[in-house]
């Protein structure tokens, strides 16, 4: 099998949407068909492969969501994401660059472009400063515009279809991250790092799926109660007509719900019975 770049696998912590997450579901593209809103054709190869398909589908899915929801076309520097997630000449795995998108953000291709013709080596070569600086200041400024949520979705037709109307997917096919745009009923559509750059593949081929939620930050903020029910502890999270929460078995497991969903201070506690 010949790899382009994909690492397999997930840790224990990654969400993993009908299990452990707090990404709540929402259908913002009921047909669950992407293709108006696919970015720029971008190869990932120039004299040698970047073995970074794992960056270009992630930011892809970005792309197209941000085009969905502002009606304007931003090409982000693949580049960027492929070096600050360590991608390596065995490529990188799916949580490493959704890691990375959320911690380090997105720059413009314009300001950390791909090199003409490039080796391996010059694709992911040390960034050097003042660029360095100037580029993580332009990822915060990103971070500040955009929420970034990911999580891992079962790679079957049902969960597929169904979360493509949440959001394009990420997935994998042997050796290869690619962006899934469309499911029909016996094929998966996506856009490739490779020409053609719109292909077909069956149901089958598909080994891992994961998904990037893009939200803008000027939305309306999401609204927290917490329920003590008796010594069960719960975290309600309301935003927009999504509903989503999560459970604590102790004051302890609170804090860390509170901290993971950056819950203030004030909340209202309401306890029953009174």
């Amino acid at each position: 099998m010949e790899n382009h770049g994909v690492r397999y696998g997930q840790r224990p912590t990654d969400y993993v949407a009908g299990a452990f997450t707090f990404i709540s579901y929402e259908v913002r593209n009921p047909s669950g068909d992407w293709r108006a809103y696919l970015p720029v054709k971008e190869i990932q190869y120039g004299k040698e492969d970047s073995m970074s398909c794992v960056s270009y589908s992630a930011l892809s899915g970005i792309e197209a969501q941000e085009k969905f929801q502002t009606g304007k076309e931003t090409n982000y520097s693949d580049r960027w994401v492929a070096k600050r997630s360590g991608t390596t000449i065995e490529g990188n795995w799916l949580y490493k660059v959704g890691d990375a998108v959320r911690n380090d953000g997105l720059v413009k291709e314009t300001s950390y472009p791909t090199p003409p013709n490039y080796t391996f080596a010059q694709y992911h070569a040390d960034i050097p400063e003042p660029l360095l600086s100037q580029l993580k200041a332009e990822g915060q400024e990103w971070k500040q515009k955009w929420d970034v949520k990911t999580e891992f979705v079962p790679a079957t037709k049902a969960e597929m279809l169904k979360h493509l109307k949440h959001a394009p997917l990420q997935i994998v096919i042997p050796g290869h991250a690619i962006l899934n745009f469309l499911c029909e009923a016996d094929v998966v559509n996506f856009f490739d790092t490779y020409q053609p750059h719109e292909k077909k593949t069956p149901y089958a081929n598909v080994q891992a799926a994961y998904k990037y939620v893009l939200t803008p930050k000027n939305m309306d903020k999401p609204k927290y109660v917490i329920i003590n029910d008796g010594g069960k502890i719960y975290i309600v999270v309301l935003q927009g007509f999504a509903v989503g929460g999560a459970a604590a078995k102790s004051m302890e497991a609170l804090g860390q719900l509170k901290a993971a969903l950056e819950v203030p201070a004030e909340v209202p506690t309401f306890n029953y019975p009174q």
